[in-house]
Order: structure tokens, then C-alpha cells, then sequence
């Protein structure tokens, strides 16, 4: 069965990195940091992230996860170099009227505290989202915003975003990527691929 994937490069120190399906065949090559590929349609089955510096033999990290039948998901690489993980994180579409948009928050800043992130405008659109979790889709107007993440229970605004753009009747992700402790903190809010791919 055939599922989709892009791949998110989200390990700060770790160099460019290289996705292969079961086969040995690239799914996706030379992936830099912050960086998302395309969806690409792959098999379902196990699936590996490796990192070869140029030159080397040997890769720095070498895991392999497994792509579930009929899915649209992202594949993020996380975490220190020296604690590389993998985070699958699928899209499920629910039901939005054509006139709303839907917008959830992936925390994949390895030294970042929990954290509530609010948009200019509503309440809170989550709270107390831990390293490696992603909160539930929310419905909401589309428009332009404000994205503020803070410390959750203090209330310490850790990053504010501009100019976020939502449209009707698409899917979005916020992604935390970057240090906290290092001021590289950033946040992308890229179009999810359930919004015009069908499994």
C-alpha cells in the first residue's frame, strides 16, 4: 500500500541527512537543517534515516521506523546528534466547514520547557506541549496572526511569530524546531499534505 511522507530535518547540530525506503533506495538526499522535502509517495514498511558526513564510511546515525499503510505523515529527525530520534507524526483528517481552516503545534525543540501557544485573537490554542509532542488539530478562522509560545504555567513568552497565514479549508502544523537555551528557536507552519492528498 502506498503512503505519503515529507521529511523534516529537525536536529540542530546533526549534518545533512539522507532517507532510504526498505529497499536501500533515497527517498530523500542531503536534507539540511530546518529543512522539509516534498511529499513523496513510498511502500509501507520500515524505513531509515542515516547521516554520512562527506567523505566518511560509516554513518553517524543509522534508524529505522516504520511508515504505516495509507498515511500522510511527516518524518521528523530530532534531538541532539548524539540522541538522534525519529518522530512519525500522521495526519487525520476531520470534518471542517470549507469556510474554516485547522491548526495544531509539534514541540520538536529538544531543550524547550512545556509550553501554551496562543494565537493573537483566541485563547489558547494548546497547553503544557512537552518535547516530541503534538497537540490535536483546532478549528479556526482562517486569517493572518500572531503566534506566541510561552513557558506553560508562567506564562513567559519564549518565541512570538508574525504574519501566519491560514487558509479555508487546509490543515497546518506548527513546528518548534532550534534551542531554546540558544535563542535559535524558530517555528514553521508548513501546508499538511492531507489537505490535497488522498489515501
Amino acid at each position: 500500500m502506498t503512503s505519503y511522507i515529507r521529511v523534516l530535518h529537525a536536529s540542530p547540530d546533526t549534518p545533512d541527512i539522507s532517507v532510504y525506503d526498505h529497499n536501500g533506495n533515497i527517498i530523500a538526499n542531503g536534507l539540511v537543517y530546518s529543512d522539509f522535502t516534498e511529499y513523496l509517495p513510498v511502500h509501507s514498511g520500515t524505513c531509515k534515516v542515516r547521516c554520512i558526513p562527506l567523505g566518511a564510511e560509516e554513518p553517524l546515525i543509522d534508524i529505522t521506523f516504520n511508515i504505516p499503510e495509507s498515511t500522510v505523515c511527516t518524518v521528523a529527525a530530532c534531538g541532539e546528534l548524539d540522541r538522534v530520534s525519529v518522530l512519525t507524526i500522521s495526519e487525520s483528517p476531520m470534518y471542517i466547514p470549507p469556510d474554516r481552516a485547522c491548526l495544531r503545534f509539534a514541540n520538536l525543540s529538544h531543550d524547550c520547557p512545556e509550553v501554551d501557544v496562543t494565537l493573537s485573537g483566541y485563547n489558547t490554542l494548546c497547553s503544557g506541549i512537552s518535547y516530541g509532542e503534538v497537540s490535536g488539530y483546532t478549528v479556526i478562522d482562517p486569517g493572518t496572526y500572531t503566534l506566541h509560545m510561552s513557558a506553560s504555567g508562567s506564562g513567559n513568552v519564549i518565541l512570538t511569530v508574525p504574519n501566519q497565514t491560514f487558509y479555508p479549508g487546509r490543515y497546518y502544523t506548527a513546528y518548534a524546531v532550534g534551542r531554546h537555551g540558544n535563542s535559535s528557536l524558530q517555528l514553521h507552519t508548513p501546508l499538511d499534505g492531507i489537505s490535497y492528498i488522498r489515501v
